[in-house]
């Protein structure tokens, strides 16, 4: 049995109180380290362990020494323990720093570690006028950064999200997903300048670097390339010569067109008809103070083309839009939102294919401009069916700008289309909750309703919408589309004539205006319109001349549209291209190429059934795609499968098919859409019980 004698004879408590002292120093010295690189909580927990069984090692040597009789604690014995102990230490910190180095790599996505968001730059000159200039620099060396490959760089819809609040830089962080963020604030007294620029690790609010710049005003747009330099220096990034060129391009040194420009994008997030209008004139005024700005015209041309979307445009400011894009990829090639902007226009002349090769471009030229990943996403759905694909490249652009609504509420469209409903309503929610004065998101809402069969809903989201924002005649129409898609023809009519009263008969109007003539079985009423629009859809055309038995020229169409659809053997086609596939399938039956056409008529069916079976106008093309078959059996099966899966909108658009007049003739059709007809009423009704018609 050990004593107390035994225990002071071996001196076990000065050898533990000499180990105890030196472990606790040196544990501090780690935790400094550790944090300094870094370290994980477990790999300094495996540090404190390692100590702890030094310690009982320590003792059991410091008493079979004592046992020899020999046991003194020495000052020569103390140094050899802490010269062990820190061998020991130095070890451990060598192999802590590679298993650090090791876990970074292996727990962080490239994206999470090399990411940004810059503040805006406090104006500290006390003259809000000059809060254009401290915005253009953050603007500037934000925009500079997101050239550089492999670096997440947060959007300026969200980052400026933030200005004059004063919030905890962990907390910011938190919100824009981003590991680093860079402050700085402008002080400006006559024609000099001092500029204080800080980067900020998110994860602790530490300070990583920070630098003062003086100098004169004429100097600005160096001050800007000085700034942006340093940061990549100090985030380590390798920055090949090229890129550091192309940091410096495509802006203006005209401060005037500059602060334009900022200006106009100042008033773009919102997506309100006045707001954007508003931009167009400032990029516009930039343009002519710069003519060269390449920024300036792709900007212009954007502006117009949103405006086209969510009200109309003249057919001037239509030919100024093309020439907007046109220059600005003339002047900057190389720039991404150059490209974007072109894939746009594209898009919107009904070029799919051209505008899917230049949004690649400009993502390429510019992987951190958030509106290339947002307009991508919205082409994949909307032109090509690409669900999964569109919601890939929506998940991206919220990354790079997680608080901008637009961007959020293209992210519900998506889901809604891929048919995630349960998300959609969330992410619904939030935005709702998070912009209430949003008007755009009240038109998410409204898909989302028709898709899940509430016209009230749908309706109510609309009214929302008009109050908001009552020049958006884009979103006034949709509520017309609502009321024909619920079999409301007579309603959706007196919907279009008044909204025809109050915002002229544009060629939003008469879109719809001529899908209701469609829908009512007025082919030559149709066409009438369509002679009149200044550039209508290339399926609306197809589609109209096909019920006129104009097949040779929708063959023709096709053939200069899209090329593709000719190939034999049959290209991949994606889900959106079925209808045009079929409609080409359609036409050359009619027209002796029978082979040719039963083959993309079978690989429109088969893209068909592999999207997402939602409620929405495409699930009764199977349907037209049997009866262009011959194959009847199959088609009634596909329509009592569609009421079964609870469908009843978009009904006109088969009740009006002159494809389909002999099958219409069979009783079946009637007696299989009965419980759908009665659906679609019973939603007209409440709509209009809550006198929301």
């Amino acid at each position: 049995m050990v004593t107390l004698r035994q225990l002071r004879k071996r001196k076990i408590v000065q050898w533990a109180a000499a180990y105890a002292a030196t472990a606790w120093v040196l544990l501090q010295v780690l935790a400094l380290v550790g944090q300094q690189f870094d370290w994980s909580a477990d790999l300094l927990r495996l540090i404190t362990v390692t100590f702890a069984i030094g310690f009982v090692v320590t003792l059991v040597i410091a008493w079979f020494h004592g046992e020899k009789g020999h046991q003194q604690v020495t000052g020569s014995e103390v140094a050899i323990l802490i010269v062990t102990l820190a061998l020991g230490g130095g070890l451990l910190w060598r192999t802590a720093h590679h298993v650090s180095q090791a876990a970074s790599a292996a727990s962080s996505l490239p994206v999470a570690a090399r990411s940004i968001a810059v503040l805006p730059f406090v104006n500290m000159s006390g003259d809000p006028k000059n809060d254009y200039f401290s915005d253009g620099l953050a603007e500037t060396t934000l925009d500079m950064l997101a050239q550089v490959p492999d670096l997440k760089v947060i959007a300026r819809t969200s980052s400026f999200a933030f200005k004059g609040k004063a919030q905890d830089m962990r907390e910011i962080g938190a919100a824009l997903g981003a590991a680093h963020l860079l402050e700085g604030s402008v002080q400006e007294a006559g024609n000099e300048l001092r500029i204080t620029v800080q980067l900020i690790r998110a994860s602790d609010g530490s300070h990583l670097w920070s630098h003062h710049y003086d100098r004169p005003m004429v100097d600005v747009f160096k001050i800007q390339d000085e700034i942006a330099r340093e940061v990549v220096q100090e985030m380590a990034i390798v920055l090949p010569v090229g890129a550091q060129q192309h940091l410096t391009q495509k802006r203006t040194e005209n401060v005037a067109a500059y602060e334009e420009y900022l200006k106009g994008i100042a008033l773009m997030p919102g997506r309100k008809v006045a707001d954007m209008r508003a931009a167009a004139a400032h990029f516009e005024n930039a343009i002519r103070l710069d003519e060269k700005f390449a920024r300036a015209y792709a900007a212009a041309g954007d502006a117009y083309s949103l405006l086209d979307a969510y009200a109309t445009i003249t057919d001037a400011e239509r030919q100024r839009m093309a020439g907007y894009v046109a220059k600005a990829v003339e002047i900057a090639p190389d720039l991404g939102e150059a490209h974007i902007s072109l894939a746009d226009w594209m898009n919107a002349t009904g070029d799919g294919s051209g505008a899917e090769r230049e949004f690649r471009i400009g993502m390429k030229l510019a992987p951190s401009y958030a509106t290339g990943f947002h307009w991508y996403g919205e082409l994949l759905l909307n032109r090509f069916g690409r669900a999964e694909d569109s919601l890939a490249s929506l998940r991206r652009a919220a990354a790079l700008d997680p608080l901008s609504p637009i961007v959020q509420g293209s992210l519900i469209e998506s889901l809604t289309g891929a048919g995630h409903f349960a998300e959609a309503e969330a992410q619904l929610a939030k935005l709702k909750a998070a912009h209430p004065d949003f008007a755009a998101a009240y038109d998410f809402e409204r898909q989302l309703a028709v898709m899940k069969g509430d016209l009230v809903r749908a309706l109510l989201a609309m009214k929302k919408q008009a109050e908001l924002d009552p020049d958006a005649v884009g979103a006034a129409s949709n509520r017309c589309f609502a009321l024909m898609r619920f079999s409301a023809l007579d309603d959706a009519r007196r919907c279009l004539d008044a909204l025809a009263a109050k915002a002229g008969d544009n060629d939003i109007v008469k879109f719809y205006r001529e899908g209701l003539a469609e829908w009512t079985g007025d082919w030559n009423g149709a066409e009438a319109i369509i002679k009149t629009m200044a550039e209508p859809d290339t399926g609306v055309k197809a589609t109209v001349w096909s019920a006129l038995g104009r097949h040779p020229d929708v063959v023709a169409l096709y053939r200069h549209a899209d090329p593709e659809l000719f190939a034999d053997p049959v290209g991949k086609l994606w889900p959106g291209q079925a209808e045009d596939a079929a409609q080409v399938g359609v036409a050359l039956l009619h027209t002796g190429a029978s082979e040719q056409g039963r083959r993309l008529l079978h690989a429109a069916l088969q893209v068909q059934g592999a999207r997402p079976r939602i409620m929405d106008y495409s699930e009764w093309d199977a349907v037209e795609f049997h009866v262009a078959l011959g194959e009847r059996d199959e088609a009634f099966a596909e329509l009592k499968r569609g009421v079964a899966d609870g469908f009843f909108i978009d009904l006109p658009q088969m009740d009006s098919d002159p494809e389909l007049a002999e099958f219409r003739k069979d009783p079946r059709y009637e007696q299989i859409l009965e419980p759908a007809r009665a659906k679609a009423a019973a939603q007209v009704a409440a709509a209009r019980a809550a006198g929301l018609l």
